[in-house]
């Protein structure tokens, strides 16, 4: 009986699936880390007081994603089950809803500070929506006078 349990579990792709899965949290934890340092980046550009509270809430965060991601590493090895589900997909899907929860707040936090890399979103979709070639230029265009205008100005966007 026991063999087939351990048969029908496959070790090796649950060691393997685990390792990915550590991964994931890794990742997790930097896009976590980023959005704290973006977040205390806007704190100092709006001179405003930074505390632990924001730290700790920080780490709140962390142990609340990481509840999520424990429950879909357990759809993951139940799914272990089955030959087909060779790959952690469900804590590839929840990994990656985390990382765009937190893109969003970095590219808020980066909007609150007037930098123009909050941009970056926008124009990766002016991108994504370009046609043809005639449109692509027409947009390398738009982007270079912007840069001339910015250069001419004497202005930044971070106030600095």
């Amino acid at each position: 009986m026991n063999e087939i349990i351990i048969e029908t579990l496959n070790l090796g792709e649950l060691k393997r699936m685990l390792a990915v899965v550590l991964v994931l949290w890794l990742l997790m934890i930097v896009a976590v880390s980023v959005d704290l340092w973006s977040g205390v980046e806007k704190a100092k550009a709006e001179n405003r007081y930074i505390s632990s509270g924001g730290f700790r809430r920080t780490f709140v965060k962390v142990g609340e994603y990481w509840r999520v991601l424990l429950m879909l590493l357990l759809i993951d090895i139940v799914g272990n089950i089955f030959p087909w589900y060779t790959f952690p997909f469900a804590s590839v899907l929840g990994t990656v809803a985390v990382i765009a929860i937190e893109f969003r707040s970095v590219i808020e936090n980066l909007r609150a500070k007037h930098s123009a890399a909050a941009e970056i979103p926008d124009m990766m979709n002016r991108i994504v929506r370009c046609r043809d070639t005639a449109d692509a230029s027409r947009l390398v265009e738009e982007i270079r006078q912007a840069a001339e205008q910015c250069v001419r100005s004497g202005e930044t966007r971070t106030g600095h």
